[in-house]
């Protein structure tokens, strides 16, 4: 039997969401507030009330993105156990991106297609994600004729000329197939927009799963492993839990973006993903420097390494383009392993240790030679 400690930040994130949709507190203090919450949830989880979880069923993750007009408004990454959960995942996220660098989650799904979009969620949640799913916003009515279940933390209200419409109430009800479009089309409020989307992606997801065409229709179009999809949305047809990914808006950015919160991730990771994360938390960063100038160098071994369990933290270009061999450098010799590791994991490079001056930064920098070769970067 599995105990593990319950996750409760989606009540922290409501509180937030209410506050930030009343106009009654600003980025930075919701950033403040939000991350003063989240943490002190993950602090008190070894004291939390657990439960029983009983065997494992089959573990899948697969991302589901909104897109409109190819512009992704809306995320959730969803996990397969016993039950399906549905994390509402921000796609103003910003995470470093194989081959791309800092951008959005949403940059990297224009930038780098659902390929990238794919491996730049495993890297900000270590999350073993097997397909992402792209549903478009002009079409997803047609998959929910009846409308879906949604439990709706705020209202969502939009002005029109001047006047106030309600689109939705806060609360719990059967919301029809426009109103389903209009709250995941709707992306001017942030903080408010995230736990709205949450409370939809559970109903939406059940009603995906109850026609075995769509199921199959779904699976078919998604970019990985669509028997994951299958998975996934077999496990959803009766219950979906829902929550948000460990996120904070960041005040910064006028509170438009939000970036992971990295001390409640292994919380979030305890209670919903099972058997999916990858490597071990906290993970070895690593940064990937392009050192043999060829465009796109670093984006197969960025991948490479986030799926073998590291946390990518920069790609950039190296001093100079005229590397022959790639180079692995531990920065301290208490990286020396994982830098070992590293080059196990990419085939070629020449370990090397620096312990005069290493870095603070990282754990691991690797610069890309020739010895890459042509046409996989």
């Amino acid at each position: 039997m599995r105990r593990l400690g319950l996750f409760v930040g989606v009540a922290a994130v409501a509180v937030v969401a209410v506050a930030a949709a009343a106009g009654r507190i600003d980025p930075a203090a919701t950033y403040r507030e939000w991350t003063h919450r989240l943490r002190a949830v993950a602090a008190a989880v070894p004291e939390a009330v657990v439960r029983d979880e009983g065997e494992p069923g089959e573990e899948a993750a697969v991302l589901f993105v909104v897109v409109d007009d190819d512009i992704p408004v809306s995320m959730a990454l969803v996990v397969s156990r016993e039950v399906a959960t549905s994390a509402a995942v921000p796609p103003s996220l910003y995470e470093i991106a194989p081959g791309l660098g800092e951008v959005t989650l949403a940059e990297a799904a224009r930038f780098g297609g659902s390929e990238t979009l794919r491996v730049t969620v495993e890297n900000a949640f270590a999350l073993r994600t097997a397909a992402v799913v792209s549903l478009d916003l002009e079409e997803l009515a047609g998959f929910v004729p009846a409308g879906v279940d949604a439990d709706l933390p705020t209202a969502l209200v939009v002005g029109e000329a001047g006047v106030e419409r309600q689109v939705a109430a806060a609360g719990p009800g059967r919301r029809s197939a426009e109103t389903v479009v209009e709250i995941l089309g709707h992306t001017a409020d942030p903080v408010g927009d995230l736990g709205r989307h949450a409370g939809v992606w559970p109903g939406l997801l059940r009603e995906l799963a109850r026609d075995p065409a769509t199921i199959r229709r779904v699976a078919a179009a998604a970019v990985g492993d669509p028997d994951a999809v299958e998975t996934v949305l077999a496990a959803a047809v009766d219950r979906v839990e829902s929550t948000i990914a460990p996120v904070v808006p960041v005040g910064a950015r006028s509170g438009s973006g939000f970036v992971v919160d990295r001390e409640t991730l292994p919380v979030f990771l305890e209670r919903w993903s099972g058997g999916l994360v990858l490597g071990t938390l906290p993970r070895p960063t690593v940064e990937v420097l392009n050192g043999n100038g060829r465009i796109g160098t670093t984006t197969v071994v960025a991948r490479a390494l986030v799926e073998a369990g590291y946390r990518l933290v920069r790609v950039d270009n190296a001093d100079r383009f005229d590397h022959d061999t790639t180079i692995v450098v531990a920065q301290g010799r208490e990286n020396a392993d994982v830098a070992r590791m590293a080059v196990e994991v990419l085939g070629v490079g020449e370990l090397r240790l620096e312990v005069r001056a290493p870095s603070g930064a990282v754990d691991v920098s690797i610069i890309v030679g020739q010895d890459v070769p042509a046409g996989e970067g």
